[in-house]
């Protein structure tokens, strides 16, 4: 095991240890990323002054802690004089501080303590057994040796001879029939009995099976002087990559005809698989990507030689590489870096921005178990919207939509979003990221009673002219739009032209009413039509284009 912290500082003038002791570790605070986290654990102790040699129990993998990872408080006192990771069969071994070896250890308590009760019982059935038996022997053996102890009076009494042999016979069948009956019980007892040793030997047998056949762990042990007398904490942080967390959200919209209440409630899913549970943890979320590169390397010699490509051609039998072929060869063209930032903000949460990075402070202490989902309530974004239809030429029906401004003061970020409108869930979608002061057309599910039918008018390809030496080719659509609804509501109605990029190409299109926008998003030629629809109204749209072209040339 290598080193993790390294000499920092001479023995100090005393080699001799005041004392040498053990003591159990726990994770106090987890700063969380999407890939990956630092954990920090509290270390308590109370160290006389002098020289103590510490063992850290439930240490995790200390192979990637920093070599600042002992952190000591500000005017403790305290010096480290090494640290090392070491293998050893902890005293509280990790595996033992699992919800799932808890559960285990109390079928086990519960097995052990029903075993233990019905012990009790045989033991107690036992003694009524033994009794019953005793009784029997001594009405047995007056019965045969009575007469010795009888006086000559009372053996020529007939009364009492007659009472004295009707008590020997009652006394002598209830002790038969006690005996009898508590053997019986015994007999059921001992059957119970088999089954819950059963019981506590499955119980045992499952929590054996937990147990890691290689008991040894990663503890830490370091050596420490105290200058004065220190009672209090000591930090250990390393980074941990069994822990990351993902931004989920619920998109929330109270209608009011063309009018709307949205709520996006945040949250964040927070997953840890260290096999350690935590208890009473404070939790920090970040967006920072903790697998960036920290730089950038040199790029490789470009090397540009002159070639005869007909040469080439005829003795390698090879074509000649496109310019972008060899730059990508020759190491010109950089590595595309995708930088992956997602992270969470919260109600009643604090929230910093630093840079591009955000960072959420839970305001409460979390208990997350190994390997199981958490989902930590992060904040809500509560906006009056008004309220629009979207829809394409080839869809049947229109979509609610509402242009969303982030005034959060930091990003939105990106989140798999489930809709509920008006307390209804509407299925969910993917929302992207949305910088602080942007604006988003946000999805909000099917419109129902906004109607779109399109139908083609004319589609048709040919010659222009008997000796024209140009082709054409001519398309017209339209598109009714109704509305069902009993309110007013704008619509966008979607569409796309053909656009050319050579001269010989010619595009020429119609439209009535005319065209409202063009090249939405940087798209070039999707155009949109944009109108207030009256409740109960219906509109046309007619649209077409001319494409014309030389002969002997086709059309993509």
């Amino acid at each position: 095991m290598r080193l993790i912290i390294g000499c920092l500082a001479s023995l100090l003038a005393s080699s001799a240890f005041a004392d040498e002791f053990s003591v159990q570790s726990k994770v106090s605070q987890a700063l969380v990323t999407p890939l990956g986290g630092i954990l920090t654990r509290a270390v308590p102790v109370d160290l006389p002054t002098g020289t103590h040699e510490i063992t850290v129990l439930g240490a995790p993998d200390l192979d990637s802690a920093a070599a600042n990872a002992i952190n000591f408080p500000d005017g403790s006192g305290l010096t480290l004089i090494a640290g090392s990771g070491t293998y050893a069969i902890a005293q509280e071994p990790i595996y033992q501080n699992t919800a799932e070896y808890r559960a285990l250890k109390r079928d086990v308590d519960t097995a052990r303590g029903a075993l233990h009760a019905h012990q009790k019982l045989v033991a107690a059935q036992q003694a009524i057994v033994q009794a019953a038996e005793v009784r029997l022997t001594f009405v047995k053996q007056f019965a045969n040796g009575g007469s010795s102890v009888l006086s000559l009076e009372q053996l020529t009494d007939p009364n009492l001879i007659s009472n004295l042999a009707g008590q020997l016979g009652e006394q002598a069948s209830k002790a038969i029939n006690d005996s009898t009956e508590a053997k019986r019980k015994m007999v059921s007892l001992n059957e119970r009995g088999k089954e819950l040793s059963g019981v506590l030997a499955r119980a045992l047998e499952r929590l054996d099976d937990i147990v890691p056949e290689d008991r040894d762990e990663l503890v830490l042990k370091m050596t420490v002087h105290a200058d004065k007398p220190f009672k209090g904490g000591i930090d250990l942080s390393y980074f941990a990559r069994e822990v990351h967390w993902d931004m989920m959200s619920d998109v929330m919209l109270s209608q009011d005809k063309a009018k709307g209440a949205l709520t996006i409630a945040q949250k964040a899913v927070v997953v840890q698989e260290t096999g350690e549970d935590w208890d009473d943890v404070n939790v920090i979320l970040s967006t920072v990507n903790l697998n960036r590169a920290a730089g950038t390397n040199l790029p490789y010699e470009w090397i540009r030689k002159l070639y005869d490509p007909a040469k080439r051609q005829g003795k390698f039998g090879v074509s000649k590489r496109s310019s972008y072929a060899e730059s990508a060869s020759s190491g010109a063209l950089e590595p595309m870096v995708m930088d992956l930032e997602e992270t969470p903000s919260g109600r009643g949460n604090q929230v910093s921005v630093a840079g591009q990075t955000q960072i959420f402070e839970i305001n409460a202490a979390l208990d997350i178990n190994s390997a199981e989902i958490t989902v930590v309530p992060l904040r809500e974004i509560d906006m009056d919207v008004d309220l629009y239809a979207r829809a394409r030429n080839s869809d049947e029906q229109g979509f609610l939509y509402a242009n969303v401004t982030n005034e959060t003061g930091g990003r939105i970020l990106p989140s798999t979003a489930s809709l509920y409108r008006d307390g209804q869930y509407f299925g969910q979608f993917e929302m992207p990221e949305i910088v602080a002061g942007d604006e988003y057309p946000l999805q909000l599910g099917v419109l129902d009673g906004l109607r779109v039918d399109h139908s083609v008018i004319k589609r048709e390809d040919g010659d222009r002219g008997l000796l024209s030496s140009s082709q054409i080719a001519e398309s017209r659509f339209k598109t009714v739009v109704t509305s069902l609804l009993d309110y007013d509501i704008p619509v966008r109605l979607f569409d796309r032209v053909p656009v050319s990029e050579s001269e010989d190409l010619i595009v020429k299109e119609y439209a009535k009413p005319a065209i409202s926008d063009r090249d939405i998003e940087g798209r070039r030629g999707v155009v949109s039509w944009n109108w207030d629809m009256a409740a109960g109204a219906s509109h046309t749209i007619e649209f077409g284009y001319d494409l014309s072209w030389p002969s002997g040339f086709a059309v993509e």
